[in-house]
């Protein structure tokens, strides 16, 4: 049995057993009463007359039920299946007692005596047509508050869905954004270098399409464990190493616990370019940049710093021309709300400091390498 049909029928359970509830209590209801008048009237009997009664409706209801999915009550013509429902209700408020008095005529409704087909089809008439045509309206309206609820909860799911999607593409573009503004300074460094060193462009044209590999290899994934976004650095330093040679140093200190967190993918090229073109490279003597991370509590906390001229005096936040680091507050910002911190600052002891605080999440297992290297 596929899991449609048994979805069905544990629905057609949960009716029936709804209807049997009905049953139970309108029985001890009849025979409680009864019983308090000092009319003999066994169990049985005012069960078989509550089972008459409630089974026959419940019979009735699958008809009900799809007139109201066929003619819901809309606002833009309420009118007309109003009118049609209160129609279905006089019809269905005579149809029962008919079904149940053929049921009390063949002895099957608890009747304590037989009587004529006539005299229990008008009795039922002239006592249950009132009743008969509220439990119409209020099969009816349940199937359309349940309905509704159905519809309302397809909207939830449908803007949560949007949502998921507008983030995603929102990540995906500022991600996308990454590429050509690292491509656009690695092309002019190379271009700076074809007259003065043949051989160094070279190398750097080998290293970035070493470097495009790796980000092409993680296209659609936006977190990656903080391992594999090393690898990203170190290929991204090479290239900038060739350019820079023996003035760029770097630092890496990652606690052991944190390796294999899991980081959004590309998240500190555009912060480790940054301390490159701002850092280091007005440097004559070259500078170093270190790149930290470390687990507090249930958050990871990324810093990379590096000794350049900093921020001008009395400036604060990311400067006007940061893109890179803006594109990474937004991401940032994206994936986790407010559960995310994302600072940039001077360095007690000069320099600039980036500092990112996201929630810890990681891979099941990894084997973590040494914690503490320089490149």
């Amino acid at each position: 049995m596929s899991e449609r049909e048994q979805n069905r029928w544990l629905k057609r359970g949960v009716i029936f057993g709804c209807w049997t509830l009905l049953v139970l209590i309108f029985a001890t209801q009849s025979y409680l009463f009864l019983t308090a008048r000092a009319e003999t009237r066994s169990w049985k009997a005012s069960f078989l007359w509550a089972c008459s009664e409630w089974y026959t409706w419940a019979a009735l209801s699958p008809l009900i039920l799809r007139l109201a999915r066929r003619f819901p009550v809309e606002r833009q013509s309420w009118r007309r299946e109003a009118l049609i429902h209160f129609a279905a209700s006089v019809v269905f408020a005579l149809l029962q007692p008919l079904l149940q008095a053929t049921v009390k005529f063949v002895g099957l409704g608890g009747d304590l005596r037989p009587r004529p087909f006539s005299v229990i089809l008008s009795q039922l008439l002239f006592t249950k047509i009132h009743i008969n045509l509220i439990t119409y309206w209020v099969i009816a309206g349940t199937s359309h508050a349940a309905e509704y609820y159905r519809r309302y909860r397809d909207r939830e799911l449908k803007a949560s869905q949007l949502e998921i999607q507008l983030a995603q593409a929102q990540l995906q573009a500022l991600r996308m954004q990454i590429h050509p503004h690292f491509l656009f300074n690695a092309l002019n460094s190379i271009s700076a270098l074809i007259d003065e060193d043949h051989k160094a462009a070279g190398r750097m044209v080998s290293r970035l399409g070493k470097f495009l590999r790796l980000t092409l290899q993680n296209a659609t994934a936006q977190t990656v464990p903080l391992r594999r976004e090393l690898e990203f650095i170190r290929s991204y330093l090479e290239i900038e190493q060739v350019r820079f040679e023996d003035r760029l140093a770097v630092e890496v200190r990652i606690e052991p616990d944190a390796l294999g967190a899991d980081v959004p993918c590309l998240i500190l090229q555009p912060i480790i370019e940054n301390a490159v073109r701002h850092g280091i490279a007005p440097l004559e003597t070259g500078g170093k940049i270190e790149v930290h991370a470390c687990r507090r509590d249930a958050m990871l906390r990324v810093q990379v710093k590096d000794n350049g001229p900093g921020l001008a005096a009395g400036a604060d936040g990311i400067p006007a021309n940061g893109i890179g680091l803006r594109n990474t507050q937004l991401r940032l910002r994206t994936l986790y709300g407010d559960a995310q911190r994302f600072e940039v600052a001077n360095a007690p002891d000069g320099g600039l400091v980036v500092t990112m605080e996201f929630p810890l999440r990681r891979e099941e297992s990894f084997a973590a390498p040494e914690a503490s290297e320089t490149v």
